[in-house]
């Protein structure tokens, strides 16, 4: 008896599983349906909590935990469904939120006023490529990703904030999606990004345990913030920009730097880093900083801020 009582919750599990399976495979729901035990993480636990403490005071009655995991199945299930079908979304043009779940192109609009550009990105467990773009303010490439996206102009269009986001809590569902429709573990997320190249940009990128190619050749960037750890970060600067400022904090990182082997260099190393490399450019050491020999001569500026530990960091010139 008491086998057959512990097996009743699993028992409840196996046939809802199969029978959400059976009804995508139908067309009457769509995977997104299971993004509802993320998305909404304080009622599926405090619904969970409930059903707990009603099978803790009625434990001798089996057909209680029937019930209650039935009901509770049904609650997220039903309220997912409705919130797919009757919520809205917004589709203004300071506010544009984008879910993408397979490979998607997608672009922001460029209007011929926009000057200045700031980009705030926070992204995790992806790989990541920066380029340029001519045509667009911001167009590129998603995989496997849910993001969302926020555009405010300001100043009769003359300056733009973009504001991208990955939603990090649909990796379950998304793992979940992928190993039932491909029979595949592993989702090979990417995220192509690229920015006009005639836009000054400030940049700020919040991207942990991210595998990265940017490359900054053609694009104007006033300021570039870093903040990442666990990843690998390759970024090749350009000379587009009179006086660039890079600030890079990434902890258990690999950091590789390219810059113009005739650009002016400031770097300032904080933090414990495994190693410290400079090659095919010249740099003394004047106190806390490493200097290029042009700096001051050179007609465009990069001043490197690097906060790195137990990773590596390396700068290369590049003609």
């Amino acid at each position: 008896m008491k086998m057959r009582k512990k097996g009743i919750g699993f028992g409840i599990f196996l046939i809802v599983a199969g029978l959400l399976i059976f009804l995508i495979q139908k067309g009457i729901f769509s995977w997104s349906i299971f993004t509802v035990f993320i998305d909404n993480i304080e009622l599926t636990v405090s619904l969970i909590l409930i059903v707990v403490g009603i099978n803790l005071l009625f434990k001798k009655y089996p057909f209680v935990k029937a019930l209650t995991w039935l009901a509770f199945f049904s609650v997220m299930i039903g309220y997912g469904y409705y919130t797919e079908r009757n919520v809205p979304k917004s589709s203004t043009e300071k506010n544009i939120s984008v879910n993408v779940n397979n490979n998607q192109t997608y672009v922001i609009e460029h209007f011929d006023t926009t000057e200045k550009g700031e980009l705030k990105l926070k992204a995790s467990a992806l790989s990541l490529t920066v380029g340029s773009t001519e045509s667009n303010l911001i167009d590129g490439t998603v995989k496997d990703i849910n993001i969302q996206q926020n555009i405010e102009y300001k100043n009769d269009k003359k300056s733009v904030n973009v504001k991208l986001e990955t939603n990090d809590k649909k990796i379950i569902a998304n793992v979940f999606q992928n190993l039932l429709s491909k029979g595949e573990l592993f989702i090979d997320r990417k995220l192509i990004l690229n920015l006009n190249s005639d836009v000054v940009w400030d940049l700020n990128l919040k991207i942990d345990a991210v595998d990265s190619d940017m490359d900054f050749t053609d694009l104007k960037i006033k300021e570039l913030d870093i903040d990442g750890d666990a990843g690998s970060y390759k970024l090749t600067l350009g000379q587009e920009y009179k006086e660039t400022k890079v600030k890079i904090d990434a902890d258990a990182s690999k950091v590789e730097v390219f810059v113009p082997a005739n650009s002016g260099l400031k770097v300032k190393i904080d933090g414990a880093a495994n190693s410290i490399n400079f090659k095919d450019i010249e740099m003394e050491k004047e106190g806390k900083y490493y200097i290029s020999k042009n700096y001051n001569d050179a007609v465009n500026k990069i001043d490197l801020n690097a906060d790195i530990d137990a990773g590596s960091l390396k700068i290369t010139g590049i003609k």
